[in-house]
């Protein structure tokens, strides 16, 4: 009993030290009640606001390029499921009230492979912003990969679990498959 309790101190304290540091490594703005879980990284010095009310679950990583034009925010009330990857080089935006499920690769970066004179390992990265708006819930194991212009995942909008999603998505609909495509249309 004593040792169970002790554990359980133990795991608050390391989730209140991994938050401080989280905040103090990273620029924007943090809101408040942000719960994480173990072992979730990011890159220090990075642009990551996060509102209130957030939870982001075990082994999530943000890999966020340290320049001026890489930003990620994060809306209030939102659910990152564990083992999560997010990776930006320009913008990536989660509005409220999101669910996202577990091992969801998001990705506002591509690699470029259009020359054929140059090895595409030497070939660079493209960027196109990914905004999820507010009440949107992506399945688990969904591939979320932005191409020009960008992805636009409209409020209301479910994509189901395991999908490839590289276009937008209107609000209110339901998407699934690989790639993914317009499955229903959910009530207004």
């Amino acid at each position: 009993m004593v040792l169970a309790v002790a554990w359980r101190r133990w795991v608050r304290v390391s989730e209140r030290l991994t938050l401080v540091r989280f905040k103090l490594l990273t620029k924007g703005k943090k809101g408040r009640r942000i719960r994480l879980g173990r072992h979730v990284g990011f890159v220090p010095g990075s642009f990551l606001s996060l509102g209130d009310d957030l939870y982001i679950g075990d082994r999530c990583t943000f890999e966020i390029y340290v320049n001026s034009e890489a930003r990620v925010s994060i809306g209030s009330n939102t659910w990152l499921s564990r083992d999560l990857h997010l990776q930006c080089a320009a913008q990536v935006t989660i509005g409220r009230n999101v669910l996202v499920g577990e091992f969801v690769s998001i990705r506002d970066t591509t690699h470029s492979y259009l020359d054929p004179m140059v090895p595409i390992k030497n070939q660079t990265d493209v960027s196109s912003p990914v905004i999820m708006e507010d009440d949107v819930w992506i399945g688990r194991g969904c591939l979320i990969q932005a191409k020009a212009p960008g992805i636009v995942i409209g409020r209301g909008a479910i994509v189901g679990a395991n999908s490839v999603v590289t276009s937008s998505i209107p609000p209110m609909e339901v998407w699934g498959g690989t790639p993914a495509k317009m499955l229903k249309q959910r009530p207004f």
